[in-house]
């Protein structure tokens, strides 16, 4: 009797889906602008155009299910904290009347706390994220090299949603979608710049992101 349940207990954690990751290292690139929602007709095109920058952080996902209890490392499903260093932005632009948008760059620290499900179909192992971020601005300047920090809300709320693959345990590859919810820029910035004559046009950030995920036990 001992030794059938020890083998039903073995049978189990055998059958169960191996998800790895209790800790890893995510690292990618990104393609960034600062887009602005309801842009005056005569100032049009309004949003600076995709910059390209880099992303690099950490993740320690806890996760359940399929067996699982809760803890350490993914499950079925999973809460993933994370903590990553971005910089983004956007690249100049033409504007209106011959204007342009000058460019921005920003170098900001993200935590981010994300719901994560992980699948197997056959030999595939999709995986989908989404959930709230905070960006913590670091650094920001423009194309001559100015000075913006001040320019940005010390807190930029976002929302990040996606989905990716696991080639094994340990390895993964991901595209993220980010979108800022709230206005970016100070209001002493909307007022000294003129934007706060745009009540209702609001600025945020936005992001495209491929990322490859390494873990480990």
């Amino acid at each position: 009797m001992k030794r059938a349940a020890i083998l039903a207990v073995l049978l189990t954690f055998l059958g169960a889906p191996s998800y790895g990751q209790t800790v890893g290292i995510s690292a990618g690139v990104n393609w960034a602008k600062i887009t602005e929602s309801a842009c005056q007709t005569f100032d049009e095109p309004c949003d600076l155009d995709f910059k390209t920058g880099f992303t690099i952080g950490v993740f320690a996902p806890f996760g359940w299910g399929n067996g699982k209890a809760f803890g350490p490392g993914n499950g079925k499903y999973a809460i993933q904290p994370e903590v990553r260093f971005t910089r983004k932005g956007g690249k100049t632009s033409p504007g209106g009347e011959g204007q342009i948008n000058e460019g921005r760059e920003i170098n900001a620290l993200e935590i981010a706390g994300l719901g994560r499900v992980n699948v197997s179909i056959h030999n595939i192992r999709p995986f989908v994220v989404v959930g709230p971020s905070m960006g913590f601005t670091v650094s920001a300047e423009d194309d001559s090299g100015s000075d913006l920090k001040d320019a940005f809300k010390t807190v930029d709320l976002q929302i990040v949603f996606g989905g990716g693959v696991r080639i094994t345990d340990m390895l993964a590859v991901e595209t993220r979608f980010q979108q800022s919810i709230y206005e970016i820029y100070t209001d002493s910035f909307r007022d000294e710049s003129g934007l706060s004559d745009q009540p209702f046009n609001r600025h945020t950030n936005r992001a495209i992101t491929f990322l490859v995920d390494v873990g480990f036990r």
